[in-house]
């Protein structure tokens, strides 16, 4: 869909108003002026009022709204929303609400309450238009962030390694990974590269008394490694890091047919205790078409074998929305996890990723995949088999404007997930790809620390990689008291 959107001088940083358009049309390609724009919005001032003027090309249909004009960014949205409600003759769940993490939003307005759940809620559906389901979630992960990350601790952080490579690309990833279906001269080159990062970076951080909580080895597919790579990778982080004192070791295997026994034990002697196995659905036809190389049975083999080798946690990611999908497709794939009851199953929306594979097209016709309707039964579900949500993101262009919801039985939330999420946690990033932050006092804010994505600039530039990254690390922990 073309929406050809103007806005009249007076209204300053519009991108959030982009943002509410988004929201009703996901895939939808905004621009200034074109011929063939299927919608025009236009907003104006026009005295001391703003005029939100919404026509339908095609037939001429048109909504407009004039409204007392004030130069307040959530007021002109919360407006130009009710517009769009009005025009597209649908609710959003999430309402005005297009940030990335809304927990954040619901943290603040919790502590302006002064901790008070009710007044919290209201305030979200009145102000912000967000659902009563989704208010109740967000007031609650706002208080789990509270009891499990406040105060903050600046010495507690996490440690996030990369992999990325993986067996095959799937159609929605947009993960810069190169592909190797087993062991490989790029892999064994990358792993060296990446075993002598963890060692001076872990150094330093020995040096700083840093407390490692967690650890997550992610990707890509780490279970493309041999199983005496990853014992090579476990025995580095915990020789050279300092997790002797951890809450949890995450293993994102990902993948089933990259998964054996023999990864398997060599997982459980190196110390990980949670692992995610994804099929991401369990169709047939769904999984050849988004380009996974692995069957159902496969899967169902793979989380048989995890079990039996008494991993405390085992993941499994499903996602709506895929191509050719129905929801009742996607309840039958539900089904069938809830009745392998996994201690933590997370669900997520198909997003358009930029260098993704899947196009536009293709993500467009899934705009109407009923999860907005089918969403109370998929959280009703969990639900009643005792799962419950303990972290939760969006990312822009989503099927049916909708979330990524990790949901965990009692006792075996991802930490790592829960803290990376908050911001109220610093996190390591290892390797090619990997994306760190430092999170200081209020003062200081967040120091985002970025390594580049290619394999091979990563290989190329090792040495300065590691130095800045030393330097960036020193620099954050001489400014506190460690």
């Amino acid at each position: 869909m073309i929406i050809e959107f103007f806005v009249d001088a007076p209204f300053k940083k519009i991108e959030y108003m982009k943002e509410m358009i988004w929201a009703f049309y996901p895939l939808s390609h905004i621009v200034q002026e074109d011929p063939n724009a299927h919608v025009k919005i236009k907003i104006t001032k026009n005295a001391n009022n703003a005029v939100f003027q919404l026509q339908e090309t095609e037939t001429g249909r048109t909504v407009l709204k004039k409204e007392s004009f004030r130069e307040d960014r959530y007021y002109l949205k919360r407006k130009l929303y009710e517009a769009l409600e009005t025009f597209s003759e649908k609710k959003l769940a999430w309402g005005i609400a297009t940030g990335i993490r809304p927990v954040h939003l619901a943290d603040r307005i919790l502590k302006e309450n002064g901790g008070q759940i009710d007044p919290a809620r209201k305030q979200l559906k009145k102000d912000y238009k967000i659902s009563d389901t989704l208010t109740r979630i967000m007031v609650n992960l706002a208080l789990l962030e509270q009891q499990e990350m406040e105060p903050l601790d600046e010495k507690k952080m996490e440690l996030y390694v990369n992999i990325p490579f993986c067996p095959s690309r799937c159609s929605y990833c947009s993960f810069i990974t190169r592909e190797a279906s087993g062991p490989s001269a790029d892999l064994r080159t990358y792993l060296d590269f990446l075993l002598q990062e963890i060692k001076i970076i872990g150094s330093v951080l020995k040096k700083y008394r840093v407390s490692l909580e967690t650890v997550y080895i992610g990707g890509g597919t780490p279970s493309v490694l041999s199983a005496e790579q990853i014992g090579r990778l476990l025995q580095a982080v915990r020789d050279y890091m300092p997790v002797k004192v951890r809450k949890e070791w995450t293993f994102e295997g990902g993948r089933p047919d990259t998964l054996n026994d023999e990864i398997f034990a060599v997982l459980t002697e190196g110390g990980v205790d949670r692992i995610s196995i994804n099929p991401q659905t369990l169709n047939e036809n769904t999984l050849k078409k988004i380009g996974r190389k692995h069957t159902t049975k496969q899967f169902f083999d793979v989380f048989a074998k995890a079990k039996a080798h008494g991993f405390h946690t085992i993941n499994c990611d499903l996602i709506y929305g895929l191509p050719e999908e129905s929801p009742d497709d996607f309840l039958q794939s539900l089904h069938q996890i809830l009745a392998l009851y996994p201690e933590n199953i997370t669900i997520h929306g198909l997003s358009k990723k930029r260098s993704a594979s899947l196009s536009y097209q293709e993500i467009e016709d899934r705009q109407e995949s009923g999860y907005d309707f089918y969403r109370l039964e998929i959280f009703r579900l969990l639900a009643q088999k005792g799962y419950e949500p303990y972290y939760l993101y969006r990312q822009k262009r989503t099927v049916e404007n909708g979330e990524n919801i990790g949901f965990a039985r009692k006792g075996h939330m991802g930490y790592y997930n829960l803290a990376m999420m908050s911001d109220k946690r610093s996190v390591i990033g290892l390797g090619a790809g990997s994306t760190g932050k430092l999170i200081g006092s209020s003062e200081k804010g967040i120091k985002r620390m970025e390594t580049v994505k290619s394999v091979d600039h990563y290989r190329d530039q090792h040495s300065a990689i590691i130095d800045n990254k030393v330097k960036f690390l020193k620099d954050f922990f001489e400014t506190i008291d460690m």
